[in-house]
């Protein structure tokens, strides 16, 4: 005889009548959704209306440049992540600039009068500014102009002030990721000649440990990381294990950009981290920023909820294109594939994802990929969610585990008919659910998870035939 279990309806009731419960256990056979969260840190500027420190969900990219600050690292970063994909679930945790913090400098310099009419063209990072140039203008005259075109474009990760025919560039945010503001310059009047200082000398970035203490109890599935150095990721490592781990159940991937570092640089930071959840991306030259290049990264990914569903080839908007000389060939694209980087390529004037790898190097190359990870975390919640849902408070006999055991089963059946597992039904008998020796109220599990692989090449071989 089966034993029927009431959550509301006392058995001690002596009182006549026909009571009703309603039992939502059984409600929901579905497996559940896989929305992912997009977690954004990054410095503000004084003129942010929101405090550091606090979580908030941004929508735009104006809604980001008046809590951050216009042309911050937050606003940019938002900026980047919102162009590359517009439907993004987008938070954002600002952080102050370090007290010790120094600002990156550059500056623009011209001489001469213009002997004839042209142009000035100027790129700071990837904003481009053109402004015509009239015969008989001084280099002031050029300067002075150009800054009342600026002063069009808040977004800009620079201030600037003139003197004479010198307009000096000071990055918005202090710290060492404005010494990565590149200022290009090009003037089609030969009568006017330019002197272009890059930026340099920012230095102190804040401490991150706070801002990941703030936001280690939220449920964001994946975090941007401005500072693309060694001691900055190491601190993302760590958070990423303990907040991704079996007992906090909060899982996250990270995503880092690089565009200025050499090959071998980008390589040790990565094969030093060797770890499944962190991806750098690396785009050489390009003249976005590395925070505008590693969001974008995300919210392309953010995109595919699907976490078995390779990336390979996806397009990343609003990311500048290096010049040719600059892109990866496809021998150092190999490089960085076996070394924990995952390279973005240009095809058709357009950044593409070549292969979305971790940086986890470790020879059996189990979490080579990015899916690998993602699709064990989706395989989790859905066991744990269905488990939460039937057994959250029932009693522990004989008849309990082959009761979890086969709802274990349902569950991976289900994510087989997905192609997020396979081979289910010939892994079944490696389904353990027992009783633990040792605790009397525990159930351990072991539970196969045959995760689907990505098609990442085929070869074909193509026989002439005379």
């Amino acid at each position: 005889m089966s034993y029927i279990e009431f959550e509301q309806i006392p058995g001690s009731i002596r009182k006549p009548g026909i009571y009703g419960e309603y039992n939502l256990k059984l409600a929901s056979n579905n497996l559940p959704a896989n929305l992912q969260k997009v977690m954004l840190m990054g410095q503000k500027t004084s003129s942010g209306t929101k405090n550091s420190g606090q979580v908030f969900q941004v929508f735009s990219d104006e809604e980001a440049k008046n809590y951050f600050g216009a042309g911050s690292m937050l606003h940019l970063m938002a900026r980047a992540a919102i162009k590359a994909n517009p439907y993004i679930n987008l938070f954002c945790i600002a952080l102050d600039d370090a007290s010790q913090g120094v600002a990156a400098q550059g500056s623009l310099e011209l001489s001469g009068t213009a002997s004839s009419n042209g142009f000035l063209r100027i790129w700071i990072a990837n904003f481009l500014t053109e402004i015509a140039i009239q015969k008989n203008d001084s280099a002031a005259d050029v300067i002075n102009n150009l800054k009342t075109e600026l002063d069009k474009k808040s977004y800009l990760p620079v201030s600037y002030s003139t003197n004479s025919g010198t307009i000096t560039f000071t990055a918005k945010n202090k710290g060492k990721l404005g010494n990565e503001i590149t200022i290009e310059a090009e003037v089609t009047v030969s009568s006017i000649t330019k002197t272009v200082t890059a930026m340099s000398n920012g230095d102190v970035d804040p401490d991150i440990d706070n801002t990941l203490t703030a936001i280690s109890g939220t449920g964001y599935t994946i975090l941007v990381c401005p500072y693309n150095n060694s001691t900055a990721l190491s601190k993302i490592k760590e958070h990423l294990d303990f907040v991704s781990g079996p007992l906090e159940q909060r899982p996250a991937t990270a995503y880092v950009g690089f565009r200025n570092a050499t090959m071998s640089d980008v390589i040790t930071i990565s094969t030093s981290l060797n770890n499944g959840r962190i991806v750098a991306g690396y785009l050489r030259k390009t003249k976005s920023l590395p925070y505008e290049l590693g969001a974008a990264i995300a919210s392309v990914k953010a995109s595919v909820e699907d976490p078995a569903k390779p990336l390979n080839n996806l397009e990343i908007k609003g990311i500048g294109v290096p010049k040719m000389e600059d892109r990866l060939t496809r021998q150092e694209q190999e490089v960085l594939l076996w070394n924990g980087v995952t390279p973005i390529e240009i095809v058709d004037e357009t950044p593409r994802i070549v292969r979305m790898v971790t940086t986890y190097v470790s020879a059996d190359a189990a979490l080579l990929d990015i899916t690998t990870i993602c699709t064990l975390d989706y395989t989790r919640k859905a066991i744990t969610e269905r488990l939460r849902t039937r057994y959250g408070r029932s009693k522990l006999s004989s008849k309990t585990p082959p009761m979890i055991k086969s709802d274990i089963y349902a569950v991976l059946k289900m994510l087989e008919n997905l192609e997020i597992l396979e081979n289910v039904d010939e892994n079944k008998d490696r389904i353990i659910v027992q009783r633990n020796s040792q605790d009397a109220n525990r159930v351990d599990c072991a539970i196969p998870a045959d995760v689907v692989n990505g098609l990442h090449i085929i070869a074909n071989r193509i026989d002439l035939i005379l």
